[in-house]
């Protein structure tokens, strides 16, 4: 039996599984870096799960759940009796703001990074003095 070649509506080149690894994972994290970086733009169609599933030669599958991730998170969006979709993502940044790639650390600057283990430095809490107030006190006898 001859088959035509798949017509699909976005060029999957590139996109390589590592068959010792989860493939729908894989498939799900290069599809999301396309929608991230621009190559597939809101408005795509995505092709269908088992045209898909051929041109990379995966289970099918596989593919539903690279969607279904997918679409839980917000990047493609299925239009009934239409297909699948990259979602239209809210833009975030404004146009020519670089982003800092540092982690933040969520403390303020002007608070010390060092760990005390002196426990006459940790603040008190009124609920934990009765809470442990029987503990606390023959600690506090014994010191």
């Amino acid at each position: 039996m001859h088959s035509e070649p798949l017509s699909l509506s976005f060029n999957p080149a590139g996109i390589e599984l590592d068959r010792r690894q989860g493939l729908s994972r894989q498939l799900y994290q290069a599809l999301r870096l396309r929608v991230l970086d621009g190559r597939l733009a809101s408005g795509t169609r995505l092709p269908a799960s088992r045209d898909l599933a051929a041109a990379l030669a995966i289970s099918r599958n596989s593919v539903v759940r690279a969607y279904d991730q997918l679409y839980a998170e917000g990047f493609i969006e299925g239009r009934v009796g239409d297909g699948t979709y990259v979602a239209q993502l809210p833009q975030t940044t404004l146009p020519g703001k670089k982003l800092s790639t540092k982690v933040s650390t969520g403390f303020s600057t002007g608070l010390p990074t060092a760990l005390s283990t002196n426990w006459l430095d940790l603040p008190v809490i009124s609920s934990s003095k009765v809470i442990h107030s029987g503990a606390l006190g023959r600690v506090e006898t014994t010191i």
